[in-house]
């Protein structure tokens, strides 16, 4: 009985085999884990957890408190991580399908590898992935930056971001699908099928390597530079202008049009005129170096240029 208001607290240390099999499920307190080969399950209602050094399936859920893992080895194994409040981080970490879920915390991935599916979701807070890989990536925020460094994907990189700017830095895949409601999106290094899309921000493509262009922003500038490479090419914006750096041996049929604004480029264009197609102050069609793949860019409210790139 506890006359004096204070809380009782015991402290539970608990030494096993290397090669056991844990489960704890506790109300309220820190749990730490450490060296042990098999499979981990952490349930706990109010506080931090930490897991370090375990060979196996990990499994942890906290509702409120941090999420820590660091040198997992799940092999085929899975790895999933969950704070209802309070941020996820994984480190040094490897597994089949790796999930990492905060309704209200930063969530931070490094050096970590998954041969399936990598999935993260947060609503309110940072997602910030360098060096790693997996055969696909999911990553969902409802308010918060996206940030991806150094790491190569199979399949797919998908990003959707309701308030926050979406980065991606030597991030290869062979698709990306990249929605920011309000946002910017930059891409710093790319090949394959690129879709970007935002409702209120700048898109910015530097060093792609022969991509499939997907670009449309509401309210913002677009600017690209790199090769493309298999087309049809659609690069849109309503409210801003459209920059585009190619190289001098680019081969493209384009079809450039502006309702208000102007249309230059550094690159000729050799004009045709049918009856389906005719070119004017706003709306050029026509062949550079030749013709080749389909380019077509659109903006309602500002100048498209083509430059040559440096």
């Amino acid at each position: 009985m506890n006359f004096n208001n204070n809380i009782n607290t015991v402290d539970i240390v608990v030494t096993v085999p290397n090669e056991s099999i844990v489960t704890v499920d506790t109300n309220m307190g820190e749990v730490s884990v450490a060296n042990t080969k098999g499979n981990v399950d952490i349930k706990n209602d109010f506080g931090n957890i930490t897991v370090e050094n375990i060979e196996g399936a990990l499994s942890v859920k906290t509702n409120s408190g941090e999420v820590n893992a660091t040198s997992i080895v799940a092999g085929s194994e899975n790895i999933d991580l969950s704070s209802d409040f309070g941020g996820v981080t994984l480190k040094k970490a490897g597994g089949k399908d790796i999930t990492l879920d905060s309704n209200s915390g930063t969530i931070t991935l490094s050096e970590v590898r998954a041969t399936g599916e990598l999935n993260s979701n947060t609503d309110f807070g940072n997602t910030k992935f360098e060096n790693g890989s997996a055969d696909s990536l999911h990553i969902e925020t409802n308010s918060g930056k996206v940030s991806l460094v150094k790491i190569n994907v199979t399949k797919e990189i998908f990003v959707k971001d309701d308030f926050g700017d979406i980065e991606l830095e030597q991030a290869f895949a062979s698709s990306y699908d990249m929605h920011a409601n309000s946002g910017a999106i930059t891409v710093d290094g790319a090949k394959g099928k690129l879709k970007a899309n935002s409702d209120f921000g700048n898109i910015t493509i530097t060093n792609a390597q022969s991509v499939t262009l997907t670009v449309e922003t509401n309210s913002g500038t677009v600017e690209f530079s790199g090769t493309l490479g298999v087309g049809p090419h659609f690069v849109k914006s309503d409210f801003g202008g459209i920059d585009i750096n190619l190289f001098t041996d680019a081969k493209l049929t384009v079809d450039l049009k502006t309702d208000f604004g102007k249309i230059k480029s550094d690159l000729p264009v050799t004009v045709t005129l049918s009856g389906e197609s005719n070119s004017s102050g706003d709306h050029v069609v026509g062949d550079i170096n030749g013709g080749g793949e389909q380019l077509t860019v659109q903006a309602n409210s500002g100048n498209i240029t083509i430059h040559t790139a440096k």
